[in-house]
């Protein structure tokens, strides 16, 4: 110390030589003597770590994929974290909660961890997990780890008579998992942390007949009008391929005021769970559920020729009512032989999943709809399996496809397969007509003429009884089953083409 007063100027340090003395080695966090002995309590160490690890891009609206856990391992990093969120079908994911990005399958997840954890060091990985997971698929997420990674896992105490953590060393190619503990008779289905809507903001959104989708924002108009603009946003769910409301938006000049539709959400997940079934179909009337049965009967069995009796068991399932205390009233429409029967299916919370189950006998009860629908389609030695026989699906859940091109003809499917991108496996499927009638479907699909061109070719699909046949030895409860079984098996003879491009307007 000099005591010679230093300007204001000449106190300040270069940005230069600022980031210079940041990023040197006397600065540096990691003691490069020390770096071999790994020997002490793993806490004692710095832990190269990532946050929101599944994100490629943007905080709210990137894609979440895979890769970005293969390329954080390769890159070194000994800790990365999944944020678990409960997956329809009782299937975990992986997902940035309450945002516009993208969902993975927690089981792709871990796959690819047990592949690539230890390429660039034998040394343990941590899965910091966020768990937003209810009970049951907490226990379906621990049964995916047990399986994918088997003996690395770690689930017993390494050195029982030490009471700190085990070391690096001690730890070498194991996986531990960072895991708040399941606390008996409780489930974290939401942040407990979530903001709370401002008392002001409840006025801006108590007329839900002003909103319309997000693509209609109008942005004309000076900043400071006080008129406001109200909006609802939907997001396509990846996993499920349902669209559900996300949020409400309200512009007002220059406030932007956004409400979270949470409860929303939540009361509608086992609706969204069991919706993209074809036998679903939704909140209609006793009366319409009739209807579509006996036209079901009508078109399939008595136009095709069939004995009207070979359909009963012919079954849809709806929703009747508004749910009380959040359990739903779900009813299961029959065809019992000249007559349509309605059969409501019970349901109650289980005191300790907080879940939903669904029954008719108390004894056998079911997590969700599909569940108690498969049991008794598959079980038909039971006396109520007789009402559950033949799915009737609903239009519903092939018209909103891209592949469904409705009543296209022949040489507009033919023009449109072949532009602009030409691929195998291309394709459209559209109805089949006899004298203005839909009898079924045609597949219109691009396949090999030769080497170097390819030629449009189509599949006949006829709808008859329950099924959607293409032969007798091929049939199909649905035009959606079809589709999927032909991206996975071969829909030529010669058994070299599958569907796998979806042709597009």
């Amino acid at each position: 110390v000099t005591g010679k007063k230093v300007s204001k100027k000449e106190s300040k340090v270069p940005i230069r030589d600022f980031y210079t003395m940041l990023f040197s080695r006397e600065n540096d966090i990691f003691d490069i003597k020390k770096s071999d002995n790994m020997v002490y309590s793993l806490n004692y160490y710095w832990i190269n770590s990532s946050h929101n690890t599944y994100l490629m891009g943007h905080q709210l609206t990137g894609a979440s994929s895979v890769e970005a856990y293969i390329r954080t391992l390769l890159q070194g990093c000994r800790c990365i974290e999944l944020d678990c969120i409960d997956g329809p079908n009782n299937d975990p994911i992986v997902w940035h909660q309450n945002t516009w990005c993208t969902k993975i399958k927690l089981f792709d997840v871990l796959k690819a961890i047990n592949r690539f954890a230890f390429v660039t060091s034998d040394y343990p990985i941590i899965l910091s997990i966020e768990n937003h997971l209810c009970i049951e698929q907490q226990i379906v997420a621990a049964s995916m780890m047990k399986h994918v990674f088997k003996n690395k896992l770690v689930s017993i105490d390494i050195s029982p008579e030490d009471p700190g953590l085990p070391s690096p060393d001690a730890l070498k190619k194991k996986i531990l998992v960072k895991n708040k503990k399941i606390q008996e008779n409780s489930i974290d289905d939401e942040d407990d942390d979530s903001d709370e809507p401002d008392e002001n903001d409840e006025e801006l959104f108590q007329n839900d007949s002003a909103y319309s989708t997000l693509n209609e924002i109008q942005t004309e108009g000076p900043a400071e009008s006080k008129e406001m603009k109200k909006f609802s946003v939907y997001i396509n769910d990846d996993i499920d391929g349902e669209l559900y409301s996300y949020c409400q938006i309200a512009v007002q000049g220059n406030s932007l005021h956004i409400k979270e539709e949470r409860d929303r959400l939540s009361q509608s997940k086992e609706m969204r769970l069991h919706g993209c079934n074809a036998w679903y179909f939704g909140s209609i009337s006793r009366d319409t559920s009739e209807e579509v049965v006996k036209d079901f009967i009508l078109s399939r069995y008595v136009n095709c020729g069939i004995d009207q009796n070979e359909a009963i068991g012919s079954f849809l399932v709806r929703r009747s009512g508004t749910p009380l205390t959040g359990l739903y009233n779900i009813v299961v429409t029959i065809w019992v032989g000249n007559a349509v029967k309605h059969v409501k299916v019970k349901s109650e919370i289980n005191i300790l999943t907080q879940r939903l189950q669904f029954f008719l006998d108390p004894s056998e009860k079911f997590n969700s709809v599909p569940d108690f629908i498969n049991f008794y389609h598959v079980r038909q030695d039971l006396p109520q399996s007789a009402y559950f026989k033949y799915p009737i699906p609903n239009s519903e859940h092939y018209t909103n496809k891209l592949w469904y091109k409705g009543d296209m003809d022949r040489d507009t499917a033919q023009k449109l397969l072949l532009t602009p991108t030409l691929m195998t496996g291309k394709f459209l499927i559209r109805n089949r007509m006899d004298k203005n009638t839909k009898i079924g479907f045609t597949v219109s699909f691009l396949m090999p003429k030769d080497a170097n061109d390819l030629v449009v070719q189509h599949l006949t699909a006829r709808e008859i009884g329950p099924f959607v046949k293409i032969n007798q030895n091929l049939k199909f409860w649905s035009v959606n089953h079809l589709v999927e079984h032909f991206t996975k098996n071969p829909i030529t003879s010669e058994g070299s083409v599958k569907l796998t491009m979806v042709c597009k307007d």
